[in-house]
């Protein structure tokens, strides 16, 4: 997936301040996509994890990618990955992350170009959906994604896994109310 950030320097948009909205409760991610994608965006990732016996495709380009970012990674038995993302389905990549933190809908609209593309969503229950949307958000350009505060999906490692790690690209800010923001 190509990186144009579309919002300057989004890098885990972690806000600066404690604005009270919910952060992502998992800190791992699994995938090679998911990996790849938090790697390019880069100081979220604080360790990668790859299956000794591993041969999927891109394992090798993401341990060169983690040197030279100078991430550190381990190797390690295919057990300790299960356990660690809670299922066998990691591609035998998994990597530790910091939270993702929802931005603020007043600091995108000041590192918004003036004609940005915003996508608004509501009632997106399930967590693919909503990764699905992000990563077709970020391939389509937007600057940042309108999500309500409640009744939505979280943004988890569900959404990242589903967003093929697009969503260490597009900012998602919670909204109380989608019809009068």
């Amino acid at each position: 997936m190509k990186s144009e950030k579309p919002m300057g320097d989004s890098r885990c948009w972690q806000h600066s301040q404690s604005i009270g909205h919910r952060v992502m409760a998992a800190k791992v991610i699994h995938g090679v996509n998911a990996v790849r994608e938090a790697l390019r965006a880069g100081r979220c990732v604080n360790r990668v994890y790859l299956a000794r016996e591993s041969r999927a495709h891109g394992v090798d380009a993401l341990v060169d990618e983690a040197k030279t970012l100078r991430v550190p990674f381990d190797f390690v038995p295919q057990a300790k990955l299960n356990d660690l993302t809670g299922t066998r389905e990691h591609q035998g990549v998994a990597a530790t992350i910091s939270p993702l933190a929802y931005a603020s809908l007043d600091e995108c609209l000041e590192r918004c170009p003036p004609k940005a593309l915003l996508l608004a969503l509501d009632q997106v229950q399930h967590p693919r959906n909503f990764g699905m949307l992000l990563r077709t958000a970020f391939g389509a350009g937007v600057a940042a994604v309108l999500a309500p505060e409640r009744g939505g999906a979280l943004l988890d490692d569900d959404v990242v896994r589903a967003s093929a790690g697009a969503a260490f690209h597009v900012p998602v800010v919670p909204c109380p109310n989608l019809s009068q923001t």
